[in-house]
């Protein structure tokens, strides 16, 4: 009790009161963070014939051992995109995204834009946005990604060592 009272006022430092403020400060950490773990995370990537049908006439068909064509939904995902709060907005709940995974599955995500661009660099070139978020699914998954005039484009860091 000896430490925590430093932290609290003296009319607070009691045992009750400080086990009240404790069990206060968890619930609300659990609540900030079950919000961004609740919400369903659409799918803006889908599995279909047309796109297994143009990726196998690639030539990267060959060298791809273990992929999977998928369609992308661009608008849809740039219209979800444009709701992630920035990165130092805090206590701004993360928008959630599903992402597929190299097995076949989705991992959620909560993603928040991280522009990496200077101020002016980006009011040039507005439709050029980065984000980077935190696996809901997988807690040692990180990610960045980005969605450009070019394309979609993101990158899976794992604890486990099977980055992607």
């Amino acid at each position: 009790m000896q430490q925590l009272s430093s932290f609290f006022p003296a009319a607070l430092a009691t045992p009750r009161r400080t086990g009240l403020l404790l069990s206060t400060a968890l619930f609300l950490s659990n609540l900030v963070g079950a919000r961004a773990q609740e919400r369903p995370a659409p799918l803006f990537f889908q599995a279909d014939v047309e796109a297994s049908r143009a990726a196998a006439a690639t030539p990267l068909a060959t060298a791809l051992f273990h992929a999977q064509a998928l369609t992308l939904n661009v608008n849809g995902l740039r219209a979800a995109l444009a709701t992630a709060p920035l990165e130092t907005q805090a206590g701004a709940s993360p928008l959630v995204l599903a992402l597929p995974l190299p097995n076949g599955s989705t991992g959620r995500f909560a993603l928040r834009e991280a522009p990496i661009m200077m101020p002016e660099l980006a009011a040039q070139f507005p439709d050029i946005k980065t984000y980077t978020g935190i696996g809901l699914d997988d807690a040692a998954a990180s990610v960045r990604l980005d969605l450009t005039p070019q394309g979609f484009h993101a990158q899976v860091l794992t604890g486990a060592g099977q980055s992607f």
